[in-house]
């Protein structure tokens, strides 16, 4: 990588989960090409040491994260775009726990008082037992929609910092992004569009 990387003022990383622990060789090798700025793999979501303590993927970009920071030095630096969950998607599949169909919702008991909704039937859970639960459900099964729980949980349980806006990290003006959509616009958009099987 020390050739192509050469006579290349910036790299930027798109690398599948698989790949990523090759991150930081690659960083290294573009220090010793004379790369000015190396843009990293960063996942969506939080990579907050809460998130990290039962989540993998915020653990791989929080490890990451410190080993890049290790690497910082003049006249190289590195960044990284990441976005957060995929909302729209994220309620057309009913991976929030959202069915705008059978009119059903399984939310976090932290939220209760946000939902606005009274018609429909809506049960509460607790975030510490369903970390508990899927990281079990993982385990014994591999089950994808208990990775996806895990993931989702590691964005909204409370202290994993994963309101980009609120924390003072959301950049979307200086990515060109300029003003994005509420959640309301957003949610009344997906509802109008309809729910979609997965």
């Amino acid at each position: 990588m020390l050739h192509a990387f050469t006579g290349q003022d910036s790299v930027v990383l798109s690398l599948s989960h698989a790949s990523d622990h090759r991150s930081t060789a690659l960083a290294e090798a573009s220090i010793k090409a004379g790369v000015k700025q190396f843009i990293a793999n960063a996942y969506g979501g939080s990579d907050s040491l809460e998130a990290e303590s039962f989540f993998h993927i915020p653990e791989m970009k929080g490890r990451k994260k410190r080993e890049l920071k290790v690497l910082e030095r003049e006249r190289w630096s590195w960044s990284a775009i990441q976005c957060g969950l995929f909302f729209d998607f994220c309620i057309r599949t009913g991976f929030f726990g959202i069915n705008s169909e059978t009119e059903t919702a399984s939310l976090l008991d932290a939220y209760k008082e946000v939902t606005g909704v009274t018609e429909w039937d809506v049960t509460y859970f607790d975030a510490d037992e369903e970390v508990q639960s899927a990281k079990r459900e993982l385990q014994a099964t591999g089950s994808i929609w208990a990775m996806a729980k895990l993931a989702l949980l590691s964005e909204v349980k409370e202290g994993v910092r994963g309101n980009f806006a609120k924390e003072g990290i959301l950049d979307t003006d200086v990515l060109g992004l300029g003003e994005t959509e509420s959640v309301e616009q957003t949610v009344a958009r997906v509802l109008k569009e309809g729910t979609i099987k997965i």
